[in-house]
């Protein structure tokens, strides 16, 4: 018979959570490598913190960047692509910049094709 050691967040053998209302016995007392295991997982879970963090905090970097350009492009009709593209008339590959969007209708052209 298996037995799981009483700071498992769940069952080693199938995965189980353990039920909600579970608690480590008081007089328990964590072998070393238990204490190792658990003090690596309170590591990675410091360090997976950390990286929702600088995601979120890149997240609203771009979204502050977006409203600027919003702003910013609020009373142009021809707007530079922010993004590599394929032309829809020529098929020509286009770069970021070297296009342009349409801002009624947000269809992309290269400056090329726009032009006749």
């Amino acid at each position: 018979t298996f037995i799981n050691q009483p700071t498992r967040p769940g069952c080693q053998v199938c995965g189980f959570n353990r039920p909600a209302d579970y608690k480590i016995p008081q007089n328990y007392v964590p072998s070393k490598e238990e204490k190792e295991r658990i003090k690596e997982e309170n590591r990675q879970m410091a360090m997976l913190l950390q990286v929702k963090k600088e995601e979120e905090r890149k997240a609203q970097e771009e979204r502050k960047r977006n409203r600027d350009q919003m702003f910013h492009t609020a009373d142009l009709d021809l707007i530079r692509n922010e993004k590599p593209f394929e032309c829809p008339i020529c098929y020509t590959d286009i770069a970021a910049g070297e296009g342009v969007r349409l801002r009624e209708c947000l269809h992309l052209f290269c400056q090329g094709c726009l032009a006749e």
